[in-house]
C-alpha cells in the first residue's frame, strides 16, 4: 500500500464531502418537486348571519366603458387655426433690414414688405431670417421660411 500525503488525503475527503452534499441537495430538490401539496380549504358555512353578508352592489354597464383616448385632466383642446392669408416666398436682407416676399394667393402679385407694413389687410409685425410674424383678423400667426 502506498502512503498518502496529508494534502492528498484532505483533497480526497473534501471531494467526498462535496459529492455527498451535492447528492443531498439533488435529492431534496427532487423530493420538493415531486411531493404533493395539500391545501386546506374550509368548508362553506351553511348559515351566514345577516350582519356578515356583504351588501351586493350592482355594477352599472357604463362603469365598464373605458375611454382610453381621453386625457386624465381637462386640457384645453387646440383649435384649428385658419391658414394664413399670405404666402411667404423668400426673405431678403437689404441695408440691415429684413424684407419678406409675400403674396396673397397664386394669382396675386408678389409684394416686398418690412416690419410695420400692411399687405392686403394683414399687418407685418416682425420679419427675421427664419420667418414673418403677422397680425390679421384671424389673430397672430407666424409664417416660417421653408427650405
Amino acid at each position: 500500500m502506498t502512503p498518502i500525503s496529508n494534502v492528498a488525503r484532505r483533497a480526497y475527503h473534501r471531494l467526498w464531502l462535496v459529492v455527498v452534499i451535492g447528492l443531498l441537495a439533488t435529492g431534496a430538490a427532487v423530493t420538493w418537486a415531486v411531493w404533493p401539496v395539500e391545501v386546506a380549504v374550509e368548508a362553506p358555512r351553511a348559515g351566514v348571519a345577516t350582519a356578515e353578508r356583504s351588501a351586493a352592489v350592482p355594477i352599472e354597464p357604463a362603469a365598464w366603458d373605458l375611454r382610453l383616448w381621453q386625457p386624465f385632466t381637462d386640457a384645453p383642446v387646440a383649435q384649428e387655426t385658419a391658414p394664413p392669408p399670405l404666402k411667404l416666398y423668400s426673405i431678403l436682407k437689404r441695408k440691415g433690414v429684413y424684407l419678406a416676399a409675400l403674396s396673397a394667393g397664386d394669382t396675386a402679385p408678389m409684394v416686398y414688405a418690412a416690419s410695420g407694413d400692411v399687405v392686403h389687410g394683414v399687418t407685418i409685425r416682425a420679419v427675421d431670417a427664419t420667418g414673418v410674424d403677422l397680425r390679421s383678423a384671424l389673430g397672430d400667426q407666424r409664417l416660417e421660411l421653408r427650405p
